[in-house]
C-alpha cells in the first residue's frame, strides 16, 4: 500500500501508450513503452492516471508488465494506478 506523502507529486497520463483507442502490436513500440514507464520509476514518478478503454486494455498490460521487466525492483515497489470510468451517453440529434 502506498501512503499520501509517499506519492509523487505530478503523475503521468498514459493515453497513447499501447495504442490510443485500438491496440498496438508492434513490439518494439511496447518496449520502447515499457522503458519509458521505467524512466518515470527512476525519476520517482509513481502515480499513473489510465482508463482501460485505452488501447482496449494494452496500457495496463504495460504498465503492469513495467515493474517485472526493471533490473531494480525494489525502486519501484510501490505505485499507484488511477483508473477513471468513463460513461459515454448517445443521443439522437
Amino acid at each position: 500500500m502506498i501512503i499520501k506523502n509517499e506519492l509523487s507529486k505530478i503523475g503521468i497520463g498514459t493515453w497513447g501508450i499501447g495504442g490510443f483507442m485500438e491496440a498496438t502490436n508492434n513490439d518494439d513500440e511496447n518496449e520502447k513503452q515499457i522503458d519509458s514507464l521505467i524512466y518515470s520509476f527512476d525519476k520517482e514518478i509513481n502515480y499513473f492516471e489510465t482508463v482501460y478503454m485505452y488501447a482496449q486494455g494494452k496500457t495496463i498490460d504495460l504498465l503492469a508488465r513495467a515493474p517485472k521487466e526493471e533490473k531494480r525492483p525494489a525502486k519501484m515497489q510501490n505505485f499507484m494506478m488511477m483508473s477513471i470510468l468513463m460513461e459515454y451517453s448517445m443521443r439522437a440529434t
